[in-house]
């Protein structure tokens, strides 16, 4: 698969996946003609799982790295994948209590115009 049909799959633009692919979040095969995308289909998955947690490229990039070294039987689980990791999860949590208080104060409002 192209670059052109890869990118319409997942609803991006070219420069996007071009970017993914420099970074080596990517790994398409090279022929002679173009660069196929059939393989990175679970690469992509994995890139937007993680973007939509809120998670940078950078960020994305070393979480990567690290589920590859441990894959291939190497122990990569550095302060700085722990450190990534445990900030999001605190991220999260910060964000999941401000909802919930936002809703208490919607539920309120509402009792208040009983």
């Amino acid at each position: 698969m192209k670059i052109n049909g890869f990118a319409k799959v997942y609803d991006l633009k070219k420069t996007a996946i071009r970017y993914y692919t420099s970074v080596n979040l990517l790994n398409p095969k090279s022929t002679d003609e173009y660069l196929n995308y059939d393989a990175c289909h679970d690469e992509m998955k994995y890139i937007l799982k993680y973007k939509d947690m809120g998670f940078s490229i950078d960020e994305i990039a070393i979480l990567k790295e690290s589920e590859n070294s441990m894959a291939q039987g190497s122990n990569y689980a550095s302060e700085k994948v722990r450190a990534i990791l445990n900030d999001k999860i605190f991220e999260i949590e910060t964000n999941i209590k401000n909802e919930e208080a936002q809703i208490e104060d919607l539920y309120r409002r509402i009792e208040d115009l009983n």
